[in-house]
């Protein structure tokens, strides 16, 4: 087939290229050192079978050599194939297209070789092939050009290297304004070039001497019932001209004049920029959209009169209205006293209509959230939340401008579980606060036992990972079994969590040996949670309950403050069943039970339990009153706050 012409680096030989000559240069050496060594290895024949064997060995060297090279044969040909990729947008004057193709004629009629080939794509919305390269080809026949509001001439570009012609040397030729509206072009011109096909252009120059545009409707992102709003129509001129302005609320027409039978509004323009403003009252909630439409005047031959194109004469704006204001307050429903009674009372007080709810009864989707104005998150823990609501959240507040507001306790920020959360990055604080303002760490023990359910190994190790990922970098964590080789130990020896990348390691060890015996397990943690500074220390056991145990080292867990949490998987009797409650009940700690049916809320168990160690952050006290050190708007109208015994540590 025929090749284009080669880059600097080949060689041609006749009809052969080499891509890599730089190969060939080893001919000629290793033919003197085969002549050299030949003279030896060979000395044993005659004279004529010597020189065979010589002539054999050079000319399996040059083979050798050239193959090595990269060798292929050549098919040269001297005609051209140019196609022509004319831009048929809708902003492209018929009368400039026109002009190509008179330009593309006469340059046909002129010094064409035979062979020589003439193809046309056209590039609008879609590119089209018109004529596939052709000698027959004479004029640019065009049978249709699809939808024009849109240039895509990069996928006119991809599509001549597809369709070109494999016989003779390729050549581009682009007409076009050069506005594209979709594509790459610069893209495409390096896979052009890539394929070694050259791009010449022709510019296509126009201007419209009559042309109004409507650039833009300008409202505001978001609209209260009841408001009024100011829209603001920008409509740019070449010239003096004037037409009717019209503007269509969700499609329907508003009245711009009273005093007129028609809807719109007749405004004179000047050449550049003018501007309208139109005051709407909004009555409807929802998503308010708005149309400007100009309508220029029809002269007498029923042509526009001040404008050519039609399809820049509408432009878009969206306004969303909310009601009177709604909150949405989540509480706990599980706490004695209601957390939220005095916030409830003081929203509605100020005459904002407010919605309580508990956490399960929590929006779970962006769309949940976004019915209010506002979320008020009373003293909520992040296991309460789904990561899909937690991210719901993040979007609510980042991308469509919600207020999020967390109310502090036990249950709230770091100690809560939400370090590391999607909500974390809404909010204007840091949940894990650097070491020098850190108060005593927590430090969490995980002891493995033989998970004997389906898929055990692998919920075992993602338990695992579920309690890991719950810890902050400056927590300790330690991860205990019974390693069928080296017996009772540490897979991972009690250590500050960092990166995690040392505890992820371990747990993918993990070979969950079925022990005989509880208590060398957990005088294992208790040992290694003692030895570290931690200021909340906690244990969590995965098991199905049947190593035996002894009350002793229970209470040595007792007396030292260490809580243990017992998640039972499927326990073989009553007895196990009891002896993992009696481990959670003596040292404080909760017992969980799950069947083979609850398997997925594993991990969730084991990211609550390893959250109880954020109570590290919870700093309690004496009272102590807090004064205000700056006026700013946000604390405009407070003069102090009553005295504070406790709080959550954050930066």
């Amino acid at each position: 087939m025929p090749t284009a012409s080669p880059t600097l680096a080949s060689l041609i030989v006749g009809p052969v290229q080499f891509d890599t000559p730089i190969w060939l240069i080893l001919a000629p050496v290793l033919w003197a050192l085969a002549i050299i060594i030949g003279r030896k290895s060979l000395s044993d024949l005659s004279g004529a079978s010597r020189k065979a064997a010589l002539v054999i060995r050079l000319i399996v060297i040059a083979l050798l050599v050239a193959a090595l090279a990269e060798p292929s044969t050549r098919d040269e040909s001297k005609s051209v194939a140019v196609t022509v990729i004319l831009d048929a947008s809708r902003s492209v004057p018929i009368e400039s297209r026109a002009a190509v193709d008179e330009y593309v004629e006469l340059a046909s009629q002129g010094d064409r070789r035979e062979g020589d080939k003439l193809g046309h794509i056209t590039a609008a919305k879609n590119a089209l092939v018109q004529t596939l390269p052709s000698q027959r080809a004479e004029i640019l026949e065009r049978r249709s050009l699809g939808a024009t509001d849109g240039t895509n001439l990069a996928d006119a570009v991809q599509l001549g290297i597809a369709t070109a012609s494999q016989d003779a040397a390729q050549r581009f030729v682009l007409a076009s304004d050069g506005n594209e509206t979709e594509g790459d072009l610069l893209r495409a011109a390096q896979a052009a070039r890539a394929a070694r096909i050259p791009i010449d252009v022709f510019p296509i120059e126009y201007i419209y001497e009559s042309e109004v545009v409507v650039d833009r409707v300008d409202v505001p992102p978001v609209a209260r019932l009841g408001e009024t709003i100011n829209l603001v129509v920008k409509v740019t001129a070449t010239r003096p001209t004037s037409g009717r302005i019209n503007i269509l609320l969700n499609d329907q027409p508003l009245d711009l004049d009273p005093d007129s039978p028609a809807f719109g509004v007749e405004r004179a323009l000047t050449r550049g920029d003018n501007f309208l403003t139109v005051p709407v009252p909004v009555i409807d909630d929802g998503a308010l959209r708005f149309e400007a439409v100009y309508e220029p005047t029809i002269g007498g031959s029923t042509t526009p009169v001040g404008d050519s194109i039609g399809e820049n004469n509408r432009a878009l704006g969206v306004t969303f209205v909310t009601g009177e204001g709604r909150v949405l307050v989540v509480r706990n429903a599980d706490t004695e006293v209601d957390e939220s009674a005095l916030l409830v009372r003081a929203v509605r007080d100020a005459e904002i209509s407010c919605t309580v709810v508990s956490t399960a009864e929590a929006p779970t989707d962006l769309a949940g959230f976004n019915a209010y104005d506002a979320v008020i998150l009373v003293n909520q823990e992040a296991f309460g939340f789904s990561q899909t609501q937690q991210e719901a959240m993040r979007q609510y507040v980042h991308d469509a401008g919600g207020g999020l507001v967390m109310i502090g306790g036990d249950r709230a920020f770091g100690a809560g579980g939400w370090i590391g959360s999607p909500v974390e990055e809404t909010l204007p604080i840091r949940l894990d606060p650097p070491s020098k303002r850190q108060l005593p760490r927590g430090a969490l023990a995980i002891i493995v036992h033989s998970v004997e359910i389906p898929q055990g190994v692998f919920y075992g190790k993602q338990v695992a990972n579920a309690a890991v990922d719950a810890l902050s970098r400056l927590d300790f964590v330690g991860i205990i079994e019974l390693n069928w080789q080296t017996g009772m130990d540490f897979a991972l020896p009690m250590q500050l969590k960092g990166d995690g990348a040392a505890a992820k390691r371990a747990i993918e060890r993990l070979t969950f040996g079925d022990m005989q015996n509880f208590d060398p397990s957990l005088q294992l943690a208790l040992s290694g949670l003692q030895g570290v500074n931690a200021g909340q220390r906690h244990t969590i056991v995965i098991s199905d309950g049947d190593p035996s145990l002894s009350r002793g080292i229970l209470r040595q867990f007792a007396a030292a403050g260490i809580t243990i949490s017992a998640v039972g998987v499927n326990p073989h009797s009553r007895r196990d069943l009891r002896t993992l409650q009696d481990m959670a009940t003596i040292t404080g700690g909760r017992f969980y039970e799950v069947r083979n049916n609850q398997l997925a809320t594993l991990p969730q168990i084991f990211t609550k339990e390893a959250r109880t160690i954020k109570r590290s952050l919870i700093w309690e006290g004496d009272p102590f009153s807090p004064a205000v050190s700056s006026s700013t708007e946000t604390l405009r109208g407070i003069g102090g706050v009553p005295p504070i015994t406790g709080y959550v540590v954050t930066a």
